[in-house]
């Protein structure tokens, strides 16, 4: 296979910023790793709001859920469900929807593009510094 300088677009031989931030939103584990944050902060968020007055302590939230045999309350439980559902409804959505959506669900308001791609660039820089694998191959967690 021959292919010649003339042949060749330049721009085609390099993602833009929408597919990176396109492929980084679409991946598998990255999908999984994005429900389970969005999960946990929701959760501890419910069970010890912050600057709540007379916010339960961490021991008595313990008391709490061993008595319920790690369960929540029923209304924490409904909100959990509730909850649940509209993060599979974010991460069902495309990038350019998704990656908004998730950043507000963590509390961030409203996040530019450009905000976007910075934080994408630092964790993958991040990864390569910490040299984040994935069972042997050599792309970034």
């Amino acid at each position: 296979v021959e292919i010649s300088e003339a042949d060749a677009e330049v721009a085609d031989a390099f993602a833009t910023p929408e597919q990176l931030r396109e492929m980084a939103w679409g991946a598998r584990l990255n999908r999984r790793g994005y429900m389970l944050v969005l999960f946990q902060v929701f959760f501890l968020c419910l069970v010890r709001p912050l600057a709540t007055e007379g916010a339960q302590s961490w021991g008595a939230l313990k008391r709490e859920y061993d008595s319920r045999f790690g369960f929540p309350a029923p209304a924490k439980s409904e909100a959990l469900a509730r909850h649940f559902s509209e993060v599979h409804r974010v991460l069902s959505l495309r990038a350019s929807e998704g990656w908004p959506s998730f950043f507000r669900m963590l509390g961030f308001g409203e996040v530019s593009t450009m905000q976007i791609d910075r934080m994408l660039f630092a964790a993958y820089q991040r990864a390569t510094k910490l040299n984040y694998r994935m069972g042997g191959r050599h792309d970034h967690a």
